[in-house]
């Protein structure tokens, strides 16, 4: 279980002088240049404290390195924890309230560094206590951000849809991949993945209103003739949108996404059911009457 929480901030200003005063803030860190390793790995030394290189270096180098956009796929959020050395019975201080840290001393100090969308990233030092790893898994999950389907539409639903002629149905390709969401802590890795499976439109008519697509769809290709174009997810409206609320039938679409979890280090992993996410329209629909002559 998680006892306290530094910021990244926080963990450049540990220091280990003699605790202060009942009730005294932390008297600010002295921070001193750079040194090196004898293997020439970048160190720093805060007050009279030398952190270890392994945690105090690695945050050093998350904080500076710049977003690296596209090496990542844009869904995918990986976190990372590794084990700081810090010497035994160090007074750790919050730089943000001035006051020592307390701490149960069975867990240990980790650094945190995840890295999101777009490079985007974070890092800050935290006190943790042994993790199983169904809690790692519910971080992973809780950081995967799964979108809601972008409603397309032909014609669109800005345009009036006409008894008796398809309306084609479809979201944007590019959402219907996994998604992933990584969380590691020594010892163990947590992956949850994140698969579309459905896509189910109810176009707000009632018992006929329902919709099952198995893929995206495919978007109405005006350089077909009506009888070439090819779709497996439409539908056809049957009476006018006049008698409903503002003369418009609601539309709602619903990506189903089949969540699973892997971890490597300990036992676990297997299904954990669907996750839905839905966006709504509207859309008025008309009849248009033919005269022969």
């Amino acid at each position: 279980m998680r006892l306290s929480t530094l910021t990244a901030a926080a963990l450049v200003a540990l220091v280990a002088t003699a605790p202060p005063a009942e009730g005294q803030a932390a008297p600010p860190a002295q921070d001193t240049p750079p040194s090196s390793s004898p293997t020439g790995t970048p160190t720093r030394r805060y007050g009279t404290a030398r952190c270890g290189s392994l945690g105090c270096d690695s945050l050093a180098i998350a904080i500076a390195r710049k977003p690296a956009v596209g090496r990542r796929a844009a869904s995918e959020w990986k976190c990372t924890y590794t084990r700081l050395e810090l010497p035994a019975n160090l007074p750790v201080y919050d730089d943000q309230t001035g006051m020592p840290v307390q701490t149960d001393g069975k867990g240990r100090w980790l650094s945190k560094e995840c890295v999101g969308p777009g490079g985007a990233r974070t890092a800050k030092s935290t006190y943790v206590g042994d993790r199983p790893p169904t809690d790692v898994r519910d971080e992973a999950l809780g950081r995967l951000d799964l979108p809601a389907p972008e409603i397309r539409m032909s014609p669109r639903p800005d345009l009036d849809q006409i008894v008796r002629i398809r309306t084609f149905l479809w979201t944007d390709e590019a959402l219907w991949r996994p998604q992933l969401s990584t969380v590691s802590v020594p010892g163990v890795s947590v992956t949850v993945r994140a698969v579309p499976e459905a896509l189910d439109w109810d176009m707000g008519t009632g018992k006929d209103a329902a919709v099952h697509c198995t893929g995206p769809g495919r978007p109405w290709n005006p350089a077909l003739p009506e009888d070439r174009q090819d779709t497996a997810c439409s539908f056809v409206y049957s009476r006018p949108s006049i008698d409903q609320p503002g003369l418009r039938y609601p539309v709602t679409a619903t990506l189903r996404w089949r969540v699973s979890w892997s971890v490597t280090g300990a036992p676990g992993g297997g299904d954990l059911g669907t996750v839905s996410r839905s966006t709504t329209t509207s859309v008025r629909v008309i009849e248009v009457q033919t005269v022969n002559y």
